[in-house]
């Protein structure tokens, strides 16, 4: 295995690949970044398929390998580059957490997610995604209120423990390691607990003071900084021009918190 690997990273904007990118960051990894970018329904390019079969993000190449899923991704990167300044082998807690942030938050979080920004095209009168009819009268406007209510509060009555539950961790630990040095739980749970604290899903549920103490946090470490910076630099950097243009008319609309 060469010390200094040759890492691609295929990138799309406001998704869980940022973990990787942070974690290289912290790492000290050198790595080149592949843009792919989101409909205006919020869904992934179709181009992510010439990177891996389920055209899925994130998707790194490693030395030639096809790596994907971000929680396996996250362990063989931390498994092949050791630092010293990073928990690894991930204690007990790190490797809950690491399961923690995609079976238990991002289940309910992701769909929930998606049936809002669906709820807003079909409001809008357009197709949200999938070929779904725009909607043709009040009684099925008002369903699919309904539905998206009964569906907004069963996410709500699951996300709300999960978060409790994280919460009531950090109270009595440094970081979801159990330590002071970040692990493999750390880099997964950050997803998540950031889109609540400050993006995507900020305000659409409570955060407990110890959470937010360690979103702070992390937000705060140089390597979190360099990743943001090298994301919005590649984000804007591999658009043509045609993306660029139409960037343009939609101004002035701001770039949500990652």
């Amino acid at each position: 295995m060469p010390l200094v690997p040759k890492i691609v990273v295929h990138h799309l904007q406001f998704s869980r690949s940022s973990r990787i990118i942070w974690l290289l960051e912290e790492l000290k990894l050198p790595y080149t970044v592949q843009m792919h970018y989101r409909s205006d329904g919020g869904f992934a390019s179709s181009t992510l398929k010439q990177a891996s079969r389920m055209g899925k993000s994130p998707t790194i190449v490693y030395d030639g390998e096809v790596m994907t899923e971000s929680g396996s991704i996250v362990h063989q990167l931390m498994k092949l580059h050791p630092s010293p300044a990073l928990q690894y082998p991930p204690s007990t807690s790190s490797t809950f957490f690491s399961h923690y942030a995609e079976a238990t938050l991002m289940l309910y979080l992701q769909p929930a997610r998606f049936a809002e920004l669906g709820a807003r095209k079909l409001r809008a009168g357009a197709k949200p995604t999938l070929d779904l009819d725009p909607l043709k009268n009040d009684d099925e406007r008002r369903g699919m209120e309904k539905q998206l209510a009964w569906f907004t509060a069963w996410a709500r009555s699951s996300v709300e423990p999960a978060l409790a539950e994280a919460d009531a961790f950090l109270a009595d630990n440094a970081n979801f390691s159990g330590e002071e040095r970040l692990g493999e739980g750390d880099f997964m749970m950050m997803f998540p607990l950031n889109s609540i604290a400050y993006g995507g899903r900020k305000r659409l549920y409570d955060l407990g003071d110890a959470t937010v103490s360690w979103v702070d946090a992390i937000r705060n470490r140089p390597a979190w900084i360099k990743a943001q910076e090298r994301m919005v630099e590649e984000e804007e950097g591999q658009k043509s021009p045609e993306q660029k243009a139409a960037d343009a008319e939609k101004r002035p609309k701001q770039r949500p918190q990652v």
